[in-house]
């Protein structure tokens, strides 16, 4: 009877002590809706996607999320014509992340990918396709369709971000 109660006061204590150390050692977190986050578990060593709602995550583990929702960009970019005119160029870009590509996108590029990746794209684009064409000869409405297509065909960028809209306003440059 006596060794029967040390067991079940040591199995009690044990339980207690998982369970305690599994909420110390683990934090509730909130994905919501029209969001996607992502952390690194260095103790299992992965990569691990959270879609939406109530997840339980190592504290050591930093989270990072990734909204889907709309996302707008205005820019302006100044651009040199093909008869060297300096063009002002204003976007306005709405776009969204591919929620199966989040893990590529969060591996290769990281959680600022707005600055290392659309807005260079966008600005490379401009300024390749408005270098091709004389100040005259250019039209707005022609290079939104290039800029586009060529989002659209560029495979590695359309995986990982789906183009929406893309709208530009060209004029000349005035200090």
């Amino acid at each position: 009877m006596n060794k029967q109660r040390i067991f079940s006061v040591i199995s009690i204590f044990l339980m207690v002590s998982f369970f305690s150390c599994k909420l110390i050692s683990e934090e509730e977190i909130l994905v919501k809706p029209f969001e996607i986050g992502i952390y690194f578990d260095d103790s299992a060593g992965k990569m691990t996607v959270l879609n939406s709602g109530k997840h339980n995550i190592p504290r050591s583990a930093s989270l990072f999320i990734y909204s889907l929702e709309d996302v707008y960009v205005k820019e302006n970019i100044q651009a040199l014509t093909k008869d060297k005119k300096q063009i002002a160029c204003k976007v306005n870009y709405r776009y969204n992340l591919n929620s199966k590509a989040i893990r590529k996108l969060h591996v290769e590029v990281g959680p600022n990918f707005n600055e290392r990746l659309v807005l260079p794209k966008i600005r490379s684009v401009i300024r390749k396709l408005c270098s091709a064409h004389d100040f005259v000869d250019i039209e707005a409405s022609e290079i939104e369709k290039a800029i586009t297509s060529m989002f659209k065909n560029d495979v590695e960028y359309s995986e990982l971000i789906k183009t929406i809209s893309f709208k530009l306003k060209i004029k000349l440059y005035k200090n």
